[in-house]
């Protein structure tokens, strides 16, 4: 059976009978904040340094073919308003939503107890969010604040190291199958065996993205309306964001519950974010090669947008 449903059914069981949908009043139109004071680069380097959360000692990942969005606890149309909104930034940075009825890997969850819903989700289901393998999820301690720490919304993703010519997973986890450690038929092939050319300069995997598990708080929205709230919940499901990164310096979705007025819509720079991720290559070596070349390819989606052009 495949992890999505085990999960989506523990979410399910473990939201009371007090959890609803709730309407949120209509968003105001207010400019984006600008930011002063760095060249656009820093600027770039800046905001990529206090967004991008992948696993310790990993590149940045992102989603990768057909992608399948769930809503759990949601009044139909409201569901249908969250899935159609992640769908349509999705398909803004070039990904295809699958059709309803696939089998979800963006799960969202809708209750008015988050802390409860991902304690027991981490308690009952934490091999399936920390696999054991660092390259897979962030560490225990990010588990842990995303099981105790309140927020309005709060996610977790699991990404792989892939080959790019097969898209298979390179490293398996022998605790997730039968395994036979005497054997060396089967020892090797827990071994990463790439089918592309090796190189000292072009990474010989990706790093996709497999999973992400987003819950929202009613409780905790506070005065952020239903449109702000969709839009958040669409960049967090495309990209892995550190929730205590500290963005109040840029104009950005990720300050709407601190302040709602200023933050109505996803801005230019989360739309340049999303961009920069899907259009860079992923293929540069290292970590910090990788977030080099989403720098780069953020600060041309900026040049689109009318911004001032990277600093020679």
């Amino acid at each position: 059976m495949s992890v999505i449903p085990l999960v989506a059914s523990l979410l399910l069981s473990a939201l009371g009978p007090q959890d609803r949908s709730q309407d949120q009043g209509a968003s105001s139109q207010l400019p984006d904040v600008v930011v002063e004071g760095r060249l656009p680069e820093e600027q770039a380097r800046a905001f990529i340094d206090q967004v991008a959360a992948p696993p310790r000692g990993a590149p940045v990942a992102r989603w990768s073919g057909p992608l399948c969005i769930g809503a759990v606890n949601l009044q139909p149309e409201k569901a249908r308003f969250v899935i159609d909104r992640v769908a349509s930034v999705a398909m803004g940075v070039g990904l295809e939503p699958e059709e309803p009825g696939c089998d979800p890997e963006v799960i969202i969850v809708a209750t008015r107890d988050g802390g409860a819903v991902a304690r027991g989700l981490v308690e009952r289901r934490g091999r399936v969010l920390a696999p054991g393998n660092r390259i897979q999820s962030r560490g225990r301690r990010d588990l842990e604040a995303f099981a105790t720490v309140d927020r309005p919304v709060r996610w977790w993703h699991v990404s792989t190291a892939v080959d790019p010519v097969t898209g298979r997973n390179v490293v398996r986890d022998p605790r997730n199958d039968n395994f036979n450690s005497n054997d060396i038929g089967e020892l090797l092939a827990y071994g990463p065996v790439f089918q592309g050319a090796q190189s000292l300069i072009r990474s010989s995997t990706r790093q996709h993205l497999r999973r992400a598990v987003i819950i929202i708080d009613f409780d905790r929205l506070g005065d952020v309306d239903f449109d702000q709230l969709a839009d958040y919940v669409a960049f967090v499901a495309l990209a892995q964001v550190d929730p205590e990164g500290d963005t109040s310096g840029f104009p950005t979705i990720l300050n709407v519950f601190d302040d709602p007025a200023a933050t109505p819509r996803l801005t230019d720079w989360d739309r340049a974010y999303l961009q920069g991720l899907y259009r860079s290559d992923d293929s540069a070596r290292g970590s910090s090669a990788r977030e080099g070349a989403l720098r780069r390819e953020m600060l041309r989606v900026r040049e689109e947008q009318g911004a001032a052009p990277e600093a020679e």
